[in-house]
């Protein structure tokens, strides 16, 4: 290979020349950490256009400014060996979501007009761009999905697309469908799950294939030090938290059940046919003592969740889940308020984060402070929040709905432990959400195990029921009867005043 440089040659791996011959339009790379895929990539693509092999923009995205700015400085230190001259600068570009209204990018502009722009992740930014896309840990990017998209755009005149990426979970488009589609056409199948495979290449680097290839010898060459491969793998094991993030980080093996909060098997031992599931009505409530909601809310990208718990004995039974997409605030409250009294709720927690504030002080308004308790994520109160609703179903004493939406949607969530020894409790957005059913489920069991003493009566919205000849059958029928058991809650709650 020529390096084209006039100082010492750079020394690659076998795995690092690959990638850097690697032409196809569509290549997808599962790595480990730190086996130098970004450095590899900053030389493919500057050298590509320092000779002129390339004249089409790159647009390079990773999940934040700070490994922008690294892979711009990877380009430019490439092109000092070379002793070309280019021109190097910062350029803001457009994004409306951004608070700033736009967000920083870091260009190197080539002598034949090609550019390469190193920017921090947004779909958005990619709009309307045009040229090759390497997206840099695409699992770790706050919308893969969307990103995913955005960057399939931008190739569809004949341009290049690159992936690379460590595992973040394995319930998300990286690992379900980058990863899946790829291994798959490199096993030569070319449908899966009946869509047509685009052709790809695939390239797996996990630690060992890396180790195997010089890895250890490159850090000592460069560092100076004198580590074997074995005191270099045992070191970097020991080094992690716990056994899942070696497996993940390193060993390119997604968390799985293993690391999820609510595993497979103990959702499976909770669930019940005789709950409701998504979009039923609520289901018998007459055994009831009381009943608890929580709700979290979305508006675009997320649904809100409303989930209804009924106390029997000291078990907690699903008795509804709601679920609204893509409905304005004001409505969200309307309908919210309406089921939260048909159920006879006696405590709701809402999630009051973010555009959830104006929805939580709508409902406290309507129903009062005491009966809608505002809930506000942050990081000690998801895990605040997390933890019971395990110890519910460890003990058996929560049943849900055997319903595979809601299932994959409480095991999606993820407990991990950042580098500075901080918990996190989060999820995977999809199309289905962002765990928002789990959110709800467990903001109810929050609301169960508040004890205030305060109980909310069924109330009809403000103006009074529909009349009844405006109703079909059926909600006749079920309005009769939720009359009859709000009055039933009433003689109790009376009699146990």
């Amino acid at each position: 290979m020529d390096e084209r440089t006039r100082v010492k040659p750079l020394r690659w791996l076998p795995y690092h020349k690959r990638l850097i011959e690697d032409q196809s339009r569509r290549i997808v790379v599962e790595k480990s950490r730190r086996i130098g895929y970004d450095y590899a990539q900053a030389y493919k693509h500057t050298m590509r256009r320092a000779t002129g092999q390339r004249a089409r923009d790159l647009w390079y995205t990773s999940a934040d400014e700070s490994a922008a700015y690294e892979f711009a400085e990877y380009c430019r230190s490439f092109l000092e060996r070379v002793q070309i001259m280019v021109d190097a600068f910062t350029e803001d570009i457009e994004d409306p979501g951004h608070p700033k209204g736009s967000i920083k990018a870091f260009c190197i502009r080539f002598k034949n007009g090609s550019r390469i722009n190193a920017l921090s992740s947004s779909p958005r930014r990619l709009r309307g761009k045009g040229g090759d896309v390497v997206v840099s840990e695409l699992a770790f990017h706050d919308d893969p999905v969307e990103l995913h998209k955005a960057a399939n755009a931008v190739t569809m005149w004949g341009d290049a697309i690159e992936f690379g990426s460590s595992h973040n979970g394995e319930d998300n488009i990286w690992n379900k469908k980058v990863v899946g589609d790829a291994k798959a056409y490199a096993a030569g199948e070319r449908t899966r799950g009946g869509r047509p495979l685009r052709e790809q290449s695939y390239h797996f680097i996990d630690i060992h294939t890396a180790v195997e290839q010089g890895l250890v010898e490159l850090i000592n060459e460069t560092r100076g030090t004198a580590l074997t491969r074995e005191a270099f793998v045992a070191d970097l094991r020991a080094s992690c938290i716990d056994e899942d993030e070696w497996l993940q980080e390193f060993c390119c093996i997604p968390s799985s059940a293993a690391s999820a909060w609510l595993p497979y098997e103990l959702i499976y031992t909770c669930e019940d046919a005789k709950c409701p599931r998504p979009g039923d009505g609520l289901w018998d409530v007459s055994e009831d003592s009381e009943r608890y909601a929580g709700i979290d809310v979305g508006r675009h990208k997320d649904v809100t969740a409303a989930w209804v718990l009924g106390r029997v004995g000291d078990v907690l039974w699903t008795r509804r889940i709601g679920v609204l997409e893509k409905m304005p605030i004001p409505e969200q409250i309307d309908v919210l308020e309406g089921m939260l009294r048909a159920a006879g709720v006696r405590r709701t927690c809402v999630d009051a984060t973010g555009i959830g504030l104006g929805l939580a002080e709508g409902l406290q308004k309507r129903l009062g402070n005491s009966a809608v308790e505002a809930v506000t994520f942050t990081g000690p109160v998801k895990e605040a929040l997390a933890v019971p609703v395990r110890q519910k179903f460890e003990e058996r004493t929560v049943r849900i709905p055997d319903d595979s939406v809601v299932r994959e949607d409480l095991h999606k969530v993820r407990k991990t432990v950042t580098a500075t020894g901080n918990v996190r409790f989060d999820a995977a957005r999809d199309e289905s959400g962002h765990a928002d059913r789990f959110w709800a489920l467990a903001l109810a069991i929050q609301a169960a195990g508040v004890q205030t003493g305060v109980r909310v009566s069924l109330i009809e919205p403000a103006g009074g029921p529909p009349p009844a000849s405006e109703l079909d059958p059926v909600e006749q029928e079920r309005r009769v009867e939720m009359e009859r058991r709000a009055r039933q809650m009433g003689a109790l709650q009376e009699a146990g005043a």
